[in-house]
């Protein structure tokens, strides 16, 4: 991909950074619609519990356990604190998907 990366985002936080990626965050939920239209990497720390719905396009996210790859009308969750290199693939379409977060206490 022959992109850079450099720091770490902070999700939902940082979200608030891009202004172009509407978002919602309460104190114990976030809620936001990411569209992008060009290939990129990014690393990634999840603080909240996350649920992620592809919509358009396909992620790949590189973890500890393994790379998986998730494309449109797929989802994933991932665990609060959990670290990751994400790869957005919009290469011949836009990527599109909602991201759902939560805290969730038993």
């Amino acid at each position: 991909m022959g992109n850079k990366i450099t720091g770490i985002y902070h999700f939902p936080r940082d979200l608030k950074k891009f202004k172009d990626i509407p978002l919602f965050l309460g104190e114990h939920i976030a809620f936001a619609a990411c569209k992008q239209e060009k290939t990129y990497a990014s690393r990634v720390h999840v603080q909240m519990h996350s649920f992620i719905l592809i919509q358009e396009g396909s992620k790949i996210l590189h973890t500890k356990n393994g790379d998986v790859k998730i494309s449109a009308g797929e989802g994933l969750s991932l665990k609060a604190d959990h670290y990751t290199l994400s790869n957005i693939i919009a290469d011949n379409a836009p990527y599109q998907a909602i991201l759902l977060f939560l805290i969730i206490r038993l």
